[in-house]
């Protein structure tokens, strides 16, 4: 097979955007894009140029109605809960032309150059039941983590790496156990909990920095068209608040050292 370049994989993405977009608008499907790929829009009118990757997110009703549209779809393939040996808690749309290696991770035949589809779930309003909540969702995605990957201990230093391996021996033997395929299960009806009750705030708590990056449902209602890679795409109109949470002073350049993806994949032409 023949390895996809950066522009390459780049420009398939940016085909699967417009693809998912085109669909949101016929169908009336509020999404966003998310995380660095709105970071990007808005500081560099498109991609970091150190990123490698574009995210969306939808609140859960409008993520549900676009998977039941894409799940069927003969151009791309839909890589999310009911796709076998899935190990996310989020969706993926693959390009069929390509195909997609995670180091690290057992190999999915149907993963390909991807556009993240992540759903914003209702979380509490309580702030201290709202913490407890994301950590334990957090819990469950290194569960699921140490489940799939081989690398769960591989870190930038010496010293991270024996303390990720001391820190994650133990979760990776008990989530082993258990089998990824009931962790996700169970990690998606956790991240399901609130939604049939009237709390205010919506995220995506099952990652890291979960506890903190949550904002108002509402947000949703308002969207505006932003400028990526040349193309207008949408945006939730309070992406200000929104990158603040994530990335604070998020218009100031990082360190070069910094500057780099985080991302360890390699893409291959079919």
């Amino acid at each position: 097979m023949i390895k996809l370049s950066l522009e390459e994989s780049k420009k398939t993405q940016v085909e699967i955007l417009l693809y998912i977009d085109k669909i949101c608008k016929e169908h009336n499907i509020h999404y966003s894009l998310a995380y660095g790929t709105l970071l990007g829009a808005v500081r560099h009118k498109g991609f970091i140029p150190w990123d490698d990757d574009i995210d969306i997110m939808l609140l859960r009703k409008d993520y549900d109605t676009l998977l039941s549209l894409l799940s069927s779809d003969a151009d791309y393939n839909l890589i999310y809960e009911k796709t076998n040996n899935n190990w996310y808690t989020y969706a993926k749309l693959c390009d069929k032309r390509t195909y997609l290696r995670e180091d690290g991770y057992p190999e999915i035949e149907t993963l390909g150059v991807f556009v993240d589809i992540f759903p914003m779930d209702f979380i509490p309003d309580n702030k201290l039941e709202r913490f407890f909540y994301a950590k334990t969702l957090y819990l469950f995605d290194r569960l699921i983590y140490t489940s799939v990957s081989k690398n769960f201990f591989r870190s930038t230093s010496f010293i991270k790496t024996i303390i990720k391996t001391i820190l994650f021996t133990p979760l990776a033997l008990v989530s082993k156990s258990i089998g990824t395929n009931k962790l996700v299960c169970t990690t998606l009806r956790l991240m399901q909990k609130y939604n049939f009750k009237n709390t205010k705030y919506v995220g995506f708590l099952a990652n890291k920095y979960g506890h903190k990056e949550y904002f108002p449902a509402e947000w949703f209602e308002d969207l505006i068209s932003i400028k990526f890679e040349g193309h207008e795409v949408l945006s939730i109109k309070d992406y200000d608040a929104f990158l603040k949470v994530n990335y604070k002073n998020y218009l100031q350049l990082p360190p070069e050292d910094k500057r780099v993806s985080n991302h360890i994949f390699t893409s291959f032409w079919r």
